[in-house]
């Protein structure tokens, strides 16, 4: 009678195994429903929380995108093994939804975890009042550049000694090496970010450094040491860039990182129209206050009919998103202390003094620089555009007779495959380059052409990427100024290899 019992337990354990394996697995069209349905009753009660509204938005794009995806398939005729790669992708996708959905159901129930990883590593009160997010980005690589002069014998170094746009290279480095501290205090409607770089391209150990007030989603408040608001391109994080590094043309034309004061909002219900505006010390990217007694005034405007392309997003279309497009527009004037004793070459002191002040008021002459930027942004299953257009004036008022002017474009092309986490992508630049600041005894090209193309091996996102680039500069206009004199130089073509490893998180 004891074995009888005995035994027993152990049947029922059997017949249940067998009825749940006589069960079938949900299809990926069924778990997609039940996951929008899911959005929906949590939207319902993440009305006043805009971070949790904005990660319900983002799996709404994904779930929009899969469940025509798998409309599709359903009606394709495909083999085996080409049906068995895609459920595959699809389950990888669909789980890491359903990871973050719980994460925001947590969220909205109270019950977080007081430490864990999140796209970061965050540590955090019971009650989430407060919240330090750990993120790290690292990229060892090797590069290869070799300048060639265009027509002429002879290596480019030494027909340019000692200029560094005319010297090859060839070593490893790490580019950069950066830290990033974020989080709120008491509310998430109270944040704050600290990033701090130490690789061979961050040029300062503060990157970022800002407090930032949410207050509605049409105004929000950051203060410190933020991005100036030009350039789509020079607002994404480098952790989340296609290549490894941002066109030519925009590190010549966006004023990048300054101090001030920014606010920023949007409007309708999936961000379809979105503003900065800042105002910012004018006086570049490490400077710890101002140059001169102005002010740096910029603004932008974004609008996505079809849903929002987030900065945060980063380049590139990752989660495969159904089409969307956003077109934007920007602007920014400053009142930058002249160049003229760089721009002449000038290395006396009594001269250069003069020529800081062609007035004779007593006070260093100022040039008036108005830029313009537009941009056209589109996301479709994977292949991702963006282009951008800039424009510059500079005036340097009553001590010139005209104006300067330099303009800039850029476009590229990306498109990632799930299956093999391969992405390849292909950029072309070209710009008029302005120089502002730059000693001109150096020699420079007035104008720079830019071809460009990756391949990246996506192994966690872009987390964990692997990165082969090519890219093809021709320099022309190639020159130097000393004393006023100008003194034409022999234009280069430059090529470059770069293999990098980017780990992110």
């Amino acid at each position: 009678m004891r074995v009888r019992l005995a035994v027993m337990p152990l049947s029922i354990l059997v017949l249940s195994a067998r009825l749940a394996l006589a069960q079938p697995a949900p299809s990926p069209a069924e778990r997609l429903k039940t996951l929008a349905d899911r959005v929906d009753q949590l939207m319902k009660s993440a009305a006043d929380l805009p971070a949790a509204m904005k990660a319900l938005q983002a799996v709404q794009d994904q779930l929009a995108g899969m469940r025509q995806e798998v409309a599709r398939l359903q009606g394709a005729a495909l083999g085996y093994q080409a049906l068995r790669n895609k459920l595959d992708g699809y389950d990888t996708r669909i789980g890491d939804m359903e990871l973050k959905l719980n994460a925001v159901a947590l969220q909205l129930a109270g019950r977080t975890q007081t430490a864990g990883f999140d796209d970061g590593f965050f540590i955090a009160s019971p009650n989430r009042r407060l919240m330090l997010r750990l993120g790290a980005l690292l990229q060892p690589a090797y590069q290869g550049r070799l300048p060639i002069l265009v027509g002429k014998e002879g290596s480019a170094s030494s027909r340019y000694p000692e200029q560094p746009v005319a010297q090859g290279e060839s070593g490893f480095l790490i580019r950069r090496a950066q830290v990033r501290l974020g989080g709120h205090l008491l509310s998430p409607r109270f944040g704050y970010r600290l990033d701090l770089g130490f690789g061979q391209e961050d040029q300062g150990t503060v990157q970022l450094a800002y407090g930032e007030v949410r207050l509605f989603q049409a105004l929000n408040v950051v203060v410190g040491k933020s991005i100036v608001p030009f350039g789509r391109q020079s607002m994404i994080h480098n952790a989340a860039q296609q290549f490894t590094d941002r066109s030519a043309v925009t590190d010549a034309f966006t004023p990048g990182r300054d101090l001030g004061v920014l606010v920023y909002g949007s409007a309708f219900s999936r961000d379809q129209l979105s503003y900065q505006l800042g105002v910012f010390n004018g006086a570049g990217q490490f400077p710890s206050r101002n140059d001169n007694t102005d002010l740096l005034y910029a603004g932008r405007i974004v609008y996505a009919p079809l849903g929002a392309i987030s900065e945060d997003e980063g380049e590139g279309d990752l989660q495969l998103s159904p089409f969307r497009v956003a077109i934007g527009a920007a602007f920014y004037y400053n009142l930058s202390p002249t160049d003229a004793p760089l721009r002449a070459g000038v290395t006396d002191p009594a001269r250069a003094a003069e020529l800081r002040d062609q007035d004779r008021n007593g006070a260093t002459d100022n040039v008036g620089v108005y830029a313009a930027a537009a941009e056209l942004t589109a996301r479709f299953r994977g292949l991702a555009w963006q282009s951008e257009l800039f424009y510059r004036v500079e005036n340097p008022g009553a001590v010139a007779p005209t104006n300067r002017t330099f303009w800039g474009v850029y476009t590229q092309l990306g498109g990632y495959h799930p299956a093999s986490m391969l992405e390849l992508a292909a950029r072309y630049g070209f710009l008029k380059h302005p120089g502002y600041g730059e000693d001109r005894r150096l020699a420079r090209p007035d104008e720079v052409h830019e071809l460009a193309a990756v391949l990246n091996v996506l192994t966690w996102g872009r987390r964990l990427m692997w990165q082969g680039e090519y890219t093809h500069q021709w320099l022309r206009g190639m020159h130097t100024v000393k004393d006023g004199v100008t003194v034409a130089g022999d234009p280069l073509n430059a090529h470059q290899v770069r293999i990098q490893m980017h780990l992110a998180f």
